[in-house]
């Protein structure tokens, strides 16, 4: 909890509102900070049959490292985890990863097409954003007090 005058504010809230989250938004970047998963590597048969089930998988199983040590997932993942709708779980991610809160990337698949992996971006990078927007909001006190 912080403390302003009278009035208490959770850190989530904070993170929310200082970002311009949503609901879904705050729920899927508390969901991938959980789940970061240190050392994670994907079998390229592992999105072939989470995400696109009907097409054959490759005859090599190719290790995709995930970047900087993080789990990653797909939006149907995160989806069917927070059970969200497809389309919902889209659209936060690509809101969060505007904001870059999400780091986004992108495996090409054998055959053509393509399908996104998301991870949440690093703390420290994250507390600095933040950080960022609280300094800028006591300048805007300041200066509103300043004219007072």
């Amino acid at each position: 909890m912080i403390d302003f005058a009278c009035k208490r504010f959770e850190l989530r809230e904070v993170i929310k509102c200082g970002f311009g989250l949503t609901k879904s938004d705050l729920r899927i970047m508390d969901f991938l900070i959980k789940n970061k998963n240190p050392n994670q590597t994907r079998k390229s048969g592992d999105f072939y049959s989470l995400q696109l089930g009907r097409l054959p998988k490759p005859n090599l199983e190719v290790l995709h490292p995930v970047e900087a040590n993080k789990k990653t997932f797909m939006s149907n993942e995160i989806a069917s985890k927070l059970n969200l709708d497809l389309s919902t779980a889209q659209r936060s991610l690509k809101n969060l990863n505007e904001k870059k809160l999400v780091i986004r990337s992108q495996n090409n698949l054998f055959g053509g097409g393509y399908i996104y992996f998301y991870k949440i971006n690093d703390k420290h990078i994250i507390r600095e954003m933040m950080m960022g927007i609280i300094n800028e909001w006591v300048k805007k006190v300041e200066n509103e007090l300043d004219g007072w």
